[in-house]
């Protein structure tokens, strides 16, 4: 299971890519790619969102799954390992923290504003200057520019995999994701 860091627009658009970057892998593996829910609570912290995730797993009826989390979602993975520890048998982080200082909340209260103004490019140049290199962002700067343009607003579960199948229909029984479609992904 894939759980993404922050993001100027949900994952899912990008679901073929993933898929495409998975795809040794799905001969072998189910692979699911969360996103963010569709309608954020005015409060949603990251124990929540590991509550929500949690909930999830259940209700697609995982269970000691590997766990893979990218920034946000890498907090999002340690919270779900340490409060559901029985549901994850293997944790995978990158480019994550276990903690948030006061400089880092400054810096994601200002991606957060960009995000708010729709202003997707200076977002992801934000981003990119405050994450990588110099010398790696100053090489990144033209594809940062082009994601921002590429940027678009879905949120859903995605499935690829053994498993795979056309269409899903939604998660029901689940408190947390009532509504929540998933789409089967080619590998």
């Amino acid at each position: 299971m894939i759980l993404p860091g922050l993001s100027v627009d949900s994952i899912t658009k990008y679901a073929d890519d993933v898929a495409n970057a998975y795809s040794v892998m799905t001969e072998d593996f189910t692979i699911w790619l969360f996103s963010q829910r569709n309608e954020l609570p005015a409060e949603y912290s990251v124990i929540n969102m590991a509550r929500d995730t949690a909930a999830a797993i259940r209700c697609l009826g995982l269970e000691e799954i590997s766990l893979f989390g990218v920034s946000k979602g890498g907090m999002v993975a340690m919270t779900v390992a340490i409060q559901e520890p029985e549901l994850v048998s293997r944790l995978i982080l990158g480019s994550t923290a276990a903690k948030v200082n006061t400089e880092s909340y400054q810096v994601i209260d200002y991606w957060v504003q960009l995000a708010k103004e729709s202003k997707r490019e200076e977002l992801c140049l934000a981003f990119g200057e405050k994450i990588y290199p110099e010398n790696v962002f100053e090489q990144s700067k033209d594809l940062l520019i082009e994601n921002a343009k590429r940027a678009a607003g879905l949120s859903s579960v995605i499935h690829a995999g053994r498993n795979a199948h056309p269409a899903f229909p939604p998660i029901h029984g689940c408190p947390v994701c009532p509504a929540v479609s998933c789409k089967a992904l080619s590998g």
